[in-house]
């Protein structure tokens, strides 16, 4: 089941790996929006260098310098939120941790629990069709698809 952190205008939906403001998506990365999520997961507690680096680049070996390169990301979309460039805290030679306002979480199951046969034909119009997602190999082949062309 995943889980969606919110914050501030800000969702981040932890199985798409999108972080939103407000309805849209944000043009962060996937490695950007994993070093968010286990910042989100623990507010106000430091987390080191190596357990992001972890986080991000899991299982393999890169530059700590790409650390800083994606953190850098986050702020210049958190700041679109006044104050929110503030928001993920650098502590020297130590590691981040996250002063924005505290996260709430809510646990969504996917896919969503409808009583007819197909479940966006339950969709009620409050809901949007646009918040149903397909499943994130599809979405990753798609993206891929979009970058690298015939």
């Amino acid at each position: 089941m995943a889980t969606i952190y919110s914050f501030g205008p800000f969702r981040l939906d932890d199985e798409s790996e999108i972080l939103f403001r407000g309805n849209e998506p944000t043009t962060v990365g996937q490695r950007a929006v994993a070093l968010l999520r286990v910042l989100v997961e623990q507010p106000g507690t430091p987390v080191s260098k190596d357990a992001l680096m972890q986080a991000a680049w899991p299982g393999l070996v890169v530059e700590e310098s790409n650390l800083p390169v994606q953190i850098a990301a986050l702020r210049k979309t958190l700041g679109q939120e006044p104050g929110g460039e503030g928001w993920i805290e650098t502590l020297p030679r130590r590691g981040y941790r996250f002063v924005g306002p505290l996260p709430t979480n809510a646990a969504k199951k996917w896919p969503p629990q409808a009583a007819g046969a197909g479940f966006l034909d339950d969709a009620k119009p409050s809901q949007g069709i646009a918040d149903v997602r397909p499943p994130r190999a599809i979405r990753s082949a798609a993206s891929f698809r979009s970058c690298h062309p015939n």
